[in-house]
């Protein structure tokens, strides 16, 4: 028995120095160095925490300060590259070799093989597909659904009273949605009066559990995942999702094929989908309902998200919000009967920087992951086939090489450096950047827009609590630990 004992602290001895060695000599060969990892389980205690409570982008702006503008983890087995060098991100973001990381896998049974997943030949026919439904006509036809959805906010606001505050950021998620799931979908969902809607509930509720199969790797094994309250949860909310989408797409199938179709006054992307050809070939239920899931994640929590920031920086900054106002009225869009073109709201040049200041600070995406199926050189670095790299755009927005104090909010510095030509354009990317980019991002800044101007020509902002600072956290998207609780002055 004794004999067996030490052949067997000797075989696994043997195997955790194997593994030490191994690990030390890829790192060698990528040139790239990180925090000092335990055999076999590498950087996940020491990361557990921060995962747990979505501090773990501060911990990366201490390894970049500490290893250099690249550096890995390694999560037990699983290798990531994070890369704030924008020469590396250039490069990796424009080649087509590297494709979403198949970490987003586990978004797949919700959101299926669609635009955001996809990639190859599939990713360029949708894209090329959707890319005009973005374009400023189209775009324009959208505005009068932004204003109605953005009545409803005001009306709200109206019943609150001066002295009550509130969580503003359920708010505007109710309103994204409400925005999102009627231009995508021509379905009016009416969040924004009801806020318990099983629909609004299971959008959280999906993004909430999917954030633990990104984080634990226990939970990335299926059979284990199976095994979990989590995952019969997430089976529940995907097969209501996908009811719900499929009875919508099978209506406005209906509805395009009847007279109704040529008195439709306003669009829906659906219509696209639905219209659409592929190859020479309709799109399926099934991929059709992909995009439509797509749409109402990326054009929902993300824009509702920003707006909580961003009505979190003109509340804490009054004379900010003071100048965008004035400037609302210098342009003349302070009449509330009037309506709003988008030549109107790009006119706001103040309020451009503000946003971009805003969008800087609070990236609702801390970094994008990707991969390549092949071993590739990326400048210095050698990044092995399938591993994760993480452009990580919060910590390259946070670099003092590209930002003069960029912890401090500062919109004039777009007035002095837009223009600075020694300055990537690499160094900003809230939207990602390259080929990935995100399609919708100028349906996002102009739905935030006519939002803020209807409240801001109607009602100036405060904190309830004058020194709350916010506590940014990031998970799968960013958001604030604590709730944002604004308090709206009638304009006199």
């Amino acid at each position: 028995m004794l004999v067996l004992i030490t052949f067997f602290i000797a075989l696994i001895t043997s195997i955790l120095f194997y593994v030490h060695r191994k690990w030390e000599e890829d790192d060698a060969k990528m040139g790239i160095s990180g925090p000092p990892c335990l055999p076999v389980l590498g950087n996940i205690l020491e990361m557990k925490k921060y995962f747990k409570d979505d501090t773990a982008n501060d911990r990366y702006l201490e390894f970049f300060e500490k290893y250099g503008d690249t550096f890995r983890l390694r999560l037990g087995p699983k290798l990531i590259i994070f890369t704030r060098d924008i020469k590396v991100v250039e490069n990796i973001v424009n080649n087509p070799k590297f494709k979403k990381s198949s970490d987003y896998k586990l978004y797949e049974p919700w959101l299926g093989d669609g635009l955001l997943l996809s990639h190859g030949e599939k990713w360029h026919k949708l894209r090329k597909l959707l890319t005009p439904a973005f374009h400023f006509e189209i775009l324009e036809r959208f505005i009068p659904i932004y204003e109605d959805h953005g009545k409803i906010f005001v009306d709200k606001i109206r019943k609150l009273g001066e002295d009550k505050a509130v969580s503003i950021v359920p708010w505007f998620h109710a309103y994204t949605l409400d925005v999102i799931s009627e231009s995508s979908m021509g379905y009016k969902l009416n969040a924004q009066n009801d806020p318990q809607s099983k629909f609004v509930l299971a959008n959280k509720g999906l993004l909430d559990v999917t954030i633990q199969r990104f984080y634990f790797p226990q939970y990335r094994i299926d059979w284990i995942w199976r095994l979990t309250s989590m995952y019969r949860k997430e089976k529940a909310l995907i097969e209501y999702f996908h009811n719900f989408v499929d009875e919508i797409i099978t209506k406005r199938r209906d509805f395009l094929l009847s007279e109704g179709a040529s008195k439709q006054k306003r669009p829906a992307l659906l219509d696209i989908l639905l219209q659409g050809q592929v190859d020479g070939q309709p799109l399926s239920n099934e991929v059709i309902r992909a995009e439509v899931n797509n749409f109402m994640l990326a054009g929902h929590e993300t824009t509702g998200t920003t707006l909580g920031f961003l009505a979190y920086i003109l509340a804490k900054n009054q004379d900010v919000q003071q100048k965008v106002y004035e400037e609302i009225c210098e342009k003349g869009l302070n009449n509330t009967e009037k309506s709003l073109k988008i030549i109107d709201l790009n006119s706001l040049e103040y309020f451009n920087t503000v946003i971009k200041e805003t969008l800087r600070l609070y990236p609702i995406l801390s970094g994008a992951l990707k991969e390549s199926s092949e071993d590739l050189r990326v400048g210095k670095i050698f990044v092995p086939a399938n591993t994760a790299v993480c452009t990580a755009i919060r910590s390259i927005h946070l670099n003092e090489k590209h930002f003069d104090n960029p912890r401090e909010f500062d919109p004039s510095r777009w007035e002095q450096e837009t223009s600075k030509e020694e300055r990537s354009p690499y160094t900003y990317q809230p939207f990602s950047a390259g080929l990935r980019n995100c399609i919708g991002q100028k349906f996002a800044l102009l739905e935030l827009k006519c939002l803020m101007v209807e409240i801001l020509r109607e009602f100036s902002m405060e904190l309830e609590d004058p020194d709350f600072e916010i506590d940014a956290r990031w998970g799968s998207l960013g958001y604030s630990k604590e709730d944002i609780m604004v308090k709206f002055k009638a304009r006199h």
